[in-house]
């Protein structure tokens, strides 16, 4: 009976290890795995992507200062100087951190400290400071922080997707807010892009929860589209949207690397594109639209070019000149004129006449992420870097 109890004893101190090994194996896994998807994201400049995947990381494997370190860059790039240095901090308290990444880190520490002060006393000479800006924040009771997607209606109201303050907001021409689109049962991510339709209705897409939600223009909620996975119809990290002619739903899937079509009530309809050097192929996929003839333009600042697609997601061509840097936001203009955002400039592309054109904007702008023209012809912008929506 003895040697049955002692068998079992051991048996069960077996299983327990056992355990405990796989669990720290599978979560040794998890984290390598999440560290690498930060870096390559890290590596494509893709900054808040890298964040997610970094964090995510750490939470598998919290004393590992490499990821440590990357996602305080993350931040730092990001424009999140804060978070930047509460990650730099914990490397430097802690003592097993290597002496080199201890001495890299402290000039990191220093030199934010040294810009942060310097930002200070530059914005009492201002007319306007950062974060003031509408022209500024508050807005009204909100605070509306990096900005990446905006739309505007055909009369002139404003719609921004906040990706650091986690709202999305309609604004008045003059930028008073009108409403907020929020709902108990929804915990909004990293909110990225916005869109209204002809019937007025909202879509916003949540980055960091694979999903995009649907308002009506008065603040109901209708439904999600969308949820994470790779099957047809689920987001990774779903980014920019743009509407066709018949309010069909375009959506940048960037994590699966494709497109994917949707009707106005969220049905699937079609997905197309991949990763990959072939013409066609996406680089890093960052603004869509889509004109009159159903024809859908696609910026990638991967590969610096804006692609021509058919209705049914087979590649045409791609545009001529422009001497694009860095595209990210596209819209169309009227019918036959498309705006690209590009770094600190503001671009068109006449569609008839096959000319660009870069629109003076008076060193205004940093890193416009996306504009629109409205019904007016006035130019909206939102600058991620310098936080602005001008």
């Amino acid at each position: 009976m003895r040697r049955i109890l002692f068998l079992l004893m051991l048996i069960c101190i077996f299983s327990s290890l056992l355990h405990l090994y796989s669990d720290e194996f599978l979560d040794k896994s998890y984290a390598e795995e999440f560290f690498k998807q930060g870096v390559i994201h890290y590596n494509h400049q893709e900054y808040e992507a890298a964040i997610e995947f970094l964090r995510k990381s750490l939470g598998k494997a919290p004393d590992d200062m490499n990821t440590r370190y990357f996602l305080g860059m993350s931040y730092y790039r990001a424009g999140f100087e804060e978070n930047a240095l509460f990650e730099f901090n914990a490397i430097i308290e802690n003592e097993k951190s290597d002496i080199i990444l201890k001495n890299l880190v402290s000039q990191l520490i220093n030199f934010i400290n040294v810009k942060q002060v310097a930002a200070q006393q530059r914005k009492k000479s201002n007319d306007y400071a950062l974060n003031l800006e509408l022209n500024g924040n508050p807005i009204g009771r909100y605070y509306l922080t990096k900005v990446t997607g905006i739309d505007v209606d055909d009369t002139g109201n404003i719609y921004a997707a906040g990706f650091g303050s986690k709202i999305a907001l309609k604004l008045s021409p003059e930028g008073v807010p009108l409403q907020q689109y929020v709902h108990p049962k929804i915990t909004p991510g990293r909110l990225y892009d916005i869109a209204v339709n002809s019937r007025g209705d909202v879509y916003i897409s949540d980055f960091t929860n694979d999903t995009v939600y649907t308002f009506t223009n008065s603040g109901k909620y209708i439904k999600n589209i969308g949820t994470s996975g790779f099957d047809e119809g689920q987001f990774f990290g779903p980014t920019s949207l743009a509407l066709d002619r018949d309010d069909n739903l375009y959506v940048i899937d960037s994590g699966n690397m494709r497109i994917q079509k949707f009707t106005p009530d969220g049905e699937f309809l079609l997905s197309f594109g991949k990763k990959g050097t072939a013409d066609g192929d996406f680089g890093h996929p960052a603004g869509i639209a889509v004109d009159f003839r159903g024809r859908i333009f696609i910026s990638d600042n991967g590969k610096k070019t804006i692609g021509v697609y058919d209705k049914s997601g087979n590649f045409i061509a791609y545009l001529e000149g422009g001497d694009l840097e860095n595209p990210f936001g596209i819209s169309l203009a009227e019918t036959n004129r498309l705006v690209v955002s590009d770094n600190e400039s503001i671009k068109t592309y006449d569609i008839l006449h096959s000319s660009w054109t870069r629109i003076d904007t008076d060193d205004r702008l940093s890193r416009v992420l996306d504009a629109k023209i409205d019904h007016l012809g006035q130019i909206i912008a939102c600058d991620y870097d310098r936080d602005t929506l001008l």
